[in-house]
């Protein structure tokens, strides 16, 4: 129950599904998100303009996200540079990236939400080579609920996948509006602050700033007995029984 790839996920929903005697709710959320991975990769697989992207898991040392991630990149129509599909994550310096020069960053820390990345965005932009990559100074930096969707290999995982494509070619994902409080473009939170004057970070709910600021906004073991109560001493597995609606069996 350690996935490293997105057919490992849909995998371990099975394995889920199977210990929790829900094998056929497991089965038709596996096909569904099996079929929204399909959707993305056939809309954008022919796409001409596929943007150079990092995704940067950890803010200070930097390290390039692996495992899924990479993996996520290509399907939505982005070029995959650093990141290795299907491996671990791995500490990069900033020379690195600034040879690889993305076109787009997206900034993912591990287990953090947009607001708590925000908390800690100085670590990236007070490094000297930040203003000299391309996705600096074309305003393409994002900042992504990595909690919910990039760094727990659940169901969810295919919203994060949804999330990268509206990124990357927006036009081809017109009719997708990302979650709310998912992702925000860095500039415009900035130019944000700028404008109503604050000289310290601005206390606002997300869903305001998103409606002013974003581009966008547009296991237990399977036995003979199915069990009556579920433990589960891991997040994503959690969120895979909460899916497949077993939360009520969950202690």
């Amino acid at each position: 129950l350690e996935p490293k790839t997105l057919d490992e996920i849909l995998e371990t929903i099975k394995t889920v599904g199977a210990a929790t005697d829900t094998e056929t709710r497991a089965g038709e959320i596996v096909d569904k998100l099996g079929a929204r991975i399909e959707k993305i990769r056939a809309l954008l697989s022919n796409e001409r303009d596929k943007p150079r992207v990092f995704c940067l898991e950890w803010l200070d040392p930097p390290y390039a996200a692996g495992h899924w991630v990479p993996e996520m990149v290509e399907i939505a129509g982005g070029e995959n540079g650093l990141g290795m599909p299907g491996e671990p994550s791995f500490k990069v310096t900033w020379d690195d990236i600034a040879d690889y020069a993305p076109h787009i960053m997206l900034i993912m820390p591990c287990g953090f939400d947009v607001e708590k990345t925000l908390h800690e965005i100085d670590t990236v932009t007070s490094n000297e080579q930040w203003f000299s990559l391309p996705s600096t100074s074309k305003g393409h930096i994002y900042l992504v609920d990595a909690n919910s969707y990039f760094s727990r290999p659940g169901p969810r995982i295919v919203d994060g996948l949804e999330i990268m494509a509206k990124i990357f070619h927006r036009d081809s994902m017109k009719s997708y509006d990302p979650p709310a409080n998912s992702v925000i473009n860095l500039r415009n939170y900035m130019h944000l602050e700028l404008f109503m004057g604050s000289r310290m970070r601005i206390k606002i709910t997300l869903t305001l700033l998103l409606a002013a600021a974003c581009m966008y906004l547009s296991i237990a073991l399977a036995t003979d007995v199915s069990p009556r109560r579920i433990v589960s001493l891991s997040p994503n597995l959690t969120q895979v029984i909460f899916a497949l609606g077993e939360g009520d069996r969950v202690v």
